[in-house]
């Protein structure tokens, strides 16, 4: 085996042929494995093609081959703002079609970025910086905020407006502005970690950030206070994300599993996806039923449209050095970038499981037209991305529930205690009651029915 940390190589010495049974170890975080053998002596064993699955991505070639380290997307996903490592941060109008280097940046270590979702108010973080940066316009004019020494920093998040933002750092508390970066304060009560990512809602109100080898902390008053999930447990988190009412949140562990919550992170589910990943970054849609996450060092990227229950890989994508990933909000764009390579989008909308879950609902509540399977064929219906879909869908579904239904008689003014119903072969039918005089008796009259009922013949039938 040779390890590859941070970008050199060391080299494990008596090396010898791989064995096509020897297990590959398990990954942590920094750290790719790469099989090597002596040319001559071992044969590397043959890959198994890998059948294609997920939706079609397509490499943004405009954008450069880069050392990407950190992206942000618009809540419509057509504004995306992308940060190289020693290089500068670059923004596209269009979803990725095309990109604009924005040279006021400034060369620097970009770790991290957010935006607005209007993608007008961008704030980004560089390694080691004196400064958090600000731009009030898509990125073409940047503004430097000081901060008290030269700081790790590792996460910024905004919210919705962009007024509110949280950036955290190692060995240092939170730091939280509520005017757009102009000032910052710190928050004690979060105390002396090693953040490694934070996020929020669309409000701001609600924050979660994660620790390196530690756990996850919530705030739900903007950062004043903060509150450790214990149930999520130690481990080694690499990134988090948050739906706009941050009720809903998707974490990832280097190493392991992918982890999310749908009451605010006081309780957690392991999505073991195909097993463990160096998973680097992860989104989650405004209603969270749509993930994704990029898996680095040779991984794919994983996509979920059912809430984490499953995932599929999106192998058009490849397996670059995954580094960062960027969601629309409502998870029908995606956007991923690769340290040491490009950018890559979605060309098409995100739908996986969820189209084929709508059209199985749909031809259920056509063919049993009840009540209970109409509503679960309009929930799935409203899961739907495609709009054209989800409209030919909704037409299926409003032609069940227009359709001419039975006309109910009028309520007769004076209820009776018996009477007699005609049949269509020439017989009658008399009702009658035990006790009170019934409108609904008085209102009988003959019924079409099936030849037969649980293997019974019918002769007679009336409704009332």
């Amino acid at each position: 085996w040779q390890f590859i940390l941070n970008d050199y190589v060391e080299i494990s010495k008596n090396l010898s042929p791989i064995d096509p049974s020897e297990p590959f170890p398990t990954q942590t975080m920094l750290i790719d494995y790469v099989r090597v053998f002596q040319k001559g002596a071992g044969t590397q064993p043959p890959e198994t093609p890998v059948p294609a699955t997920g939706t079609k991505w397509t490499k943004q070639n405009a954008a450069g081959d880069r050392k990407w380290s950190a992206l942000t997307s618009s809540a419509d996903g057509n504004k995306l703002a992308a940060a190289a490592w020693g290089g500068t941060i670059h923004t596209s109008q269009d979803g990725g079609a095309t990109w604009t280097e924005q040279p006021k940046s400034e060369v620097r270590n970009w770790v991290s970025i957010a935006s607005s979702a209007d993608g007008s108010k961008i704030a980004a973080l560089y390694d080691w910086g004196g400064y958090i940066m600000t731009s009030q316009d898509g990125g073409a004019t940047w503004h430097k905020h000081a901060m008290s020494g030269s700081i790790n920093w590792m996460s910024i998040a905004s919210s919705a407006d962009g007024n509110k933002l949280v950036a955290v750092a190692k060995d240092h508390v939170i730091y939280t502005s509520r005017d757009g970066g102009a000032t910052w304060m710190e928050q004690p009560k979060s105390g002396s970690r090693k953040w490694r990512a934070v996020t929020s809602s669309a409000d701001g109100n609600k924050l979660a950030a994660v620790v390196e080898d530690g756990g996850i902390y919530t705030s739900s008053n903007g950062g004043a206070t903060w509150t450790e999930r214990t149930q999520a447990g130690s481990r080694t988190w690499t990134s988090i994300a948050s739906s706009p009412d941050g009720t809903k949140l998707v974490a990832t562990a280097a190493g392991g599993y992918i982890y999310t919550s749908t009451d605010g992170g006081a309780t957690w589910t392991e999505r073991s996806v195909d097993g463990r990943h160096n998973w680097t970054a992860a989104t989650i849609s405004a209603d969270g039923s749509t993930l994704a996450a990029t898996a680095g060092g040779g991984g794919y990227i994983y996509v979920s449209t059912d809430g984490g229950a499953t995932w599929t890989a999106q192998t058009s994508a490849s397996t670059p050095n995954w580094s960062a990933l960027a969601s629309s909000a409502d998870g029908s764009k995606l956007a991923a970038a690769a340290y040491g390579g490009m950018v890559y989008t979605t060309t098409q909308q995100i739908e996986d499981g969820t189209l084929a879950a709508a059209e199985a609902a749909v031809a259920q509540a056509e063919a049993s037209k009840s009540p209970a399977d109409i509503a679960a064929a309009q929930a799935r219906i409203a899961a739907v991305k495609d709009a054209r879909k989800k409209a030919a869908l909704q037409a299926r579904l409003n032609a069940i529930t227009s359709a001419p239904s039975i006309t109910t008689p009028n309520q007769p003014t004076q209820p009776t205690n018996s009477t007699t119903i005609p049949q269509p072969h020439g017989g009658a039918v008399s009702l009658a009651t035990a006790g009170k005089p019934c409108s609904h008796i008085a209102s009988a009259e003959p019924a079409t029915a099936p030849a037969q009922y649980q293997g019974r013949v019918l002769r007679n039938s009336v409704r009332f």
